[in-house]
């Protein structure tokens, strides 16, 4: 009677466990995954070498098939992913080479429409746009990155900022929304 509790209590514990050897198999070499991290859709998370998810971190690799929508996240070599990170990948999330995400921000490329004033916005379509982050990239801590949206290579994102244009290349932006204020040198 016991055993029979407690393997259905554990046994959904389980196959994520066996999920996440078989993706750190797959996976290139040097990924640490913290406690408390969670993957969905594990199939569709790509790493590179030498990447850190810190604790907390959520990365839903989710593919929207009715949206058409490939969906997934690919995150390059050498990056970090902070503590409370929210990466949600229905759209896509592109995420280059030794890419710093601070904690606490959150990578969106989904949302909701909401044009149309009779219907509830809970019951308008959700829209998909795939996020680009190139290389040498800093995100500060809180900041939001909204779908559809490019940051240029080595651009830095000031803390609590909201993205809600592209960025461009060595760009310093800040502020909500999010302005270039400075480029770098």
């Amino acid at each position: 009677m016991f055993r029979s509790f407690f393997n259905l209590l554990f046994a959904p514990v389980f196959a994520a466990q066996k999920s996440l050897r078989i993706f750190y198999l797959r996976c290139a070499k040097n990924l640490v995954i913290r406690r408390g991290v969670r993957i969905y859709r594990l199939s569709h998370l790509r790493v590179g070498m030498n990447v850190l998810m810190d604790e907390g971190a959520v990365c839903d690799c989710g593919r929207y098939v009715a949206c058409g929508a490939e969906g997934g996240i690919t995150i390059g070599n050498e990056c970090y992913i902070g503590y409370n990170a929210v990466l949600l990948g229905g759209g896509g999330i592109e995420i280059g080479n030794k890419v710093l995400i601070a904690p606490g921000v959150v990578i969106t490329s989904r949302g909701h429409e909401y044009r149309k004033r009779g219907l509830c916005i809970k019951d308008q379509h959700l829209y998909l746009a795939k996020v680009s982050i190139a290389d040498d990239v800093w995100i500060g801590a809180n900041a939001s990155i909204l779908p559809g949206i490019t940051i240029g290579k080595g651009s830095i994102i000031g803390a609590g900022a909201v993205v809600t244009r592209d960025i461009p290349v060595y760009s310093v932006a800040a502020g909500v929304p999010a302005k270039v204020i400075g480029v770098r040198k």
